[in-house]
């Protein structure tokens, strides 16, 4: 599946896209609460940084607007699209299953096994099979040591 799209077409969209992010940071970033005593001569708060962020996002995004009406307009081709959808698909799945079930170590590690399965380019076999399965048992265990070992926290 090849997948064609306009680049002013797909890059407006995107822009557009992180322009709603950065209100939907302001709105939230306006219900941080203030601590008293933090008030300084520039700096108002613990809502100081994610509203000058989202203000930052705001005007960058429409300064880029403007810069990418101003270029001509050429078709992107994305060879292997569906790998994208398919590795999105799983991705909202295993999001669900970790909210719904918890479990988090199991589920991540079933769904990183096959994600990475299915984006390995060699030909299906048992090798394929075992090394999916090294980088994934890798990868799990760098999570778990980093964030419950070292971290301290409860995922």
């Amino acid at each position: 599946m090849n997948l064609k799209i306009s680049y002013k077409k797909a890059n407006l969209c995107a822009l557009a896209l992180l322009i709603l992010v950065g209100v939907g940071m302001l709105y939230f970033a306006k219900n941080i609460r203030e601590t008293p005593g933090i008030r300084t001569l520039f700096i108002t708060g613990p809502r100081f940084y994610p509203i000058a962020l989202a203000v930052l996002m705001i005007v960058f995004c429409v300064i880029s607007i403007v810069d990418t009406l101003k270029k001509p307009d050429k078709i992107l081709e994305f060879p292997n699209a569906h790998k994208a959808v398919v590795t999105s698909i799983i991705t909202a799945i295993w999001i669900a299953l970790w909210q719904f079930m918890g479990y988090f170590y199991p589920i991540s590690f079933v769904a990183m096994g096959i994600i990475m399965f299915y984006l390995n380019p060699a030909p299906a076999s048992l090798r394929k099979f075992y090394s999916s399965l090294a980088y994934d048992c890798v990868i799990m265990t760098s999570i778990y040591l980093i964030f419950t070992i070292a971290l301290k926290t409860n995922i």
